[in-house]
């Protein structure tokens, strides 16, 4: 009897609710560049003040999902995949007013979201088919689509540094923006080693520069200096 009775309330259980946006869209589906600028800037603040990294403030994929759903109220911010009810409380009333001011300032009523981008698993799949070798593709591929360096890593099955290495050679190739990895005040403190010590002098710049720079920067910062070289 008592199982049946467990069994038809689990019946009428209503299904939860899902919690998020269904749809995770990419960097390049972002509309609305100043707003994700200005999203941006407000967790570098935090992350400053707060003495931690950035994407312990909001990860780069909540950001662009926020300059693309334009969600002006609490309950609209709790569906943004990423936004717990942590983050909510912690940054909730900022986060929507920065939105809310956005809107209205650009007399925006109502959001038109863009189309659908493809899924990352249908994304992978392809780079997968079109490029059955061509590893450093599949990162970049993955990246674009809106994954980041370590969701990369733990799909792929491989270490942080080599995806990072990936990414760097499209920022050398100029199809990736070094401003997404490396600060442009770290950049200016990079380059300006490379002109002292040269550009093959990794392991004494980065014994010059310390812990507060990585080896990745290095790299990211390297590949964007021959770009430009390239390119002059």
């Amino acid at each position: 009897y008592l199982r049946a009775v467990t069994a038809a309330e689990l019946d009428f259980k209503p299904a939860k609710a899902k919690k998020h946006q269904a749809v995770a869209y990419r960097e390049s589906d972002v509309g609305h560049p100043e707003l994700f600028q200005r999203l941006r800037e407000w967790r570098s603040e935090k992350a400053k003040e707060e003495d931690v990294a950035h994407f312990q403030i909001l990860h780069q994929n909540v950001i662009i999902q926020l300059a693309v759903y334009l969600p002006d109220s609490i309950s609209e911010l709790k569906k943004i995949k990423g936004i717990g009810k942590v983050i909510a409380g912690k940054y909730g009333e900022e986060l929507v007013a920065m939105v809310r001011e956005y809107r209205e300032s650009n007399k925006i009523t109502e959001v038109v979201l863009p189309k659908p981008p493809e899924s990352s698993e249908s994304v992978k799949a392809t780079a997968k088919q079109k490029l059955p070798g061509n590893t450093k593709e599949i990162s970049f591929t993955m990246f674009d689509s809106g994954m980041s360096v370590s969701e990369i890593a733990a799909e792929r099955g491989l270490a942080i540094t080599t995806i990072e290495g990936h990414l760097a050679f499209f920022v050398g190739k100029g199809k990736l923006d070094v401003n997404k990895f490396v600060s442009p005040e770290k950049q200016q403190v990079i380059a300006k080693k490379f002109k002292e010590i040269g550009r093959d002098g990794l392991a004494e710049i980065k014994k010059a520069l310390g812990d507060d720079y990585s080896y990745s920067e290095l790299k990211m910062v390297r590949a964007h200096l021959e770009q430009v070289q390239t390119n002059k």
